[in-house]
């Protein structure tokens, strides 16, 4: 609190160890927001109410936000903190896709795919998701 400054952090656990700007944008020239994990906890930090009502992280004048992940690898020795380094229009362009995004959403149905299927990285994912869970119709509290 005496410094002004706050840190938002999002704990990683892949062994890949990728920094926020390689999850969040993709592109050479102009970088698209992909994941929007981040700008939207920068958003989302600045109205968060204290007990008084006014917001814990007052908004203006803006304090200094950091934002990043902490590494949990596997190989200890690469555990650690991988920051984003956006300033103040990178994470509003964050914020802006997010708005496009839901306004999207509102037009429309959203269409599947079938086509479209998505690799996760493991079978427990894969289940989480439904994917590759035999359904049979039986009820196994029948059979209790």
């Amino acid at each position: 609190p005496d410094t002004g400054e706050w840190a938002v952090f999002d704990y990683k656990t892949s062994d890949a160890g990728d920094d926020p700007e390689k999850v969040h944008r993709k592109g050479r020239k102009e970088k698209e927001w992909q994941d929007l994990q981040l700008p939207l906890y920068h958003w989302l930090v600045t109205r968060i109410p204290g007990p008084d009502g006014a917001p814990v992280v007052p908004p203006d004048p803006e304090p200094l936000i950091r934002l990043g992940y902490i590494l949990l690898p596997r190989d200890l020795e690469k555990v650690g903190d991988a920051m984003a380094d956006w300033d103040a229009e990178e994470l509003s362009g964050g914020v802006e896709r997010a708005r496009e995004l839901l306004r999207e959403l509102a037009r429309g149905p959203v269409r599947f795919d079938p086509a479209y299927r998505p690799r996760y990285p493991d079978e427990q994912v894969e289940a989480l998701v439904g994917r590759s869970v035999l359904v049979t119709g039986d009820d196994p509290e029948e059979d209790a």
